[in-house]
């Protein structure tokens, strides 16, 4: 039987993005961002994370290295954004996600200038708060906002 709970969405951000006192701000920033906009854009949204830096299990420099030029070979391109945001009749959205005080590497301000020119939006975001600032510069409309975005 399903049974409607009532609680707010920033309350059931916080539950997913968890209480961690250690781990990776960043990552949960991430899973936050990634479950508001699921809701909060249009209906036929399209909401990905790029998995991009993942690290071969090698123990060894060797193996590290096969595992980045198997991952180069398959089409992996440094620099690309953490998450993409495909929403009808706007253009695509690309978010960088950073953490309070991490900062974009030269391979990722050169690939935001690529994707600008290309005629897409592309932005750095440390929270929710971010990431609808950077929908508004889109001029995507959201079906709803958090308190004090």
């Amino acid at each position: 039987m399903l049974v409607e709970h009532e609680i707010t969405v920033t309350e059931e951000i916080d539950k997913l993005g968890g209480k961690k006192k250690r781990g990776n701000p960043e990552r949960l920033a991430q899973v936050q961002v990634i479950s508001y906009l699921r809701r909060a854009l249009p209906d036929g949204n399209i909401v990905f994370a790029i998995v991009n830096e993942q690290r071969g299990d090698s123990s060894n420099k060797f193996g590290r290295a096969r595992f980045g030029q198997a991952r180069k070979a398959s089409g992996v391109l440094t620099g690309v954004p953490d998450i993409c945001c495909i929403i009808p009749g706007h253009p695509t959205v690309w978010i960088e996600m950073k953490s309070s005080v991490g900062r974009l590497t030269d391979m990722q301000r050169d690939m935001h200038r690529r994707i600008a020119a290309a005629g897409q939006v592309v932005g750095v975001v440390r929270s929710i708060e971010d990431a609808i600032a950077l929908m508004d510069q889109a001029g995507v409309p959201l079906r709803f906002r958090v308190a004090g975005a």
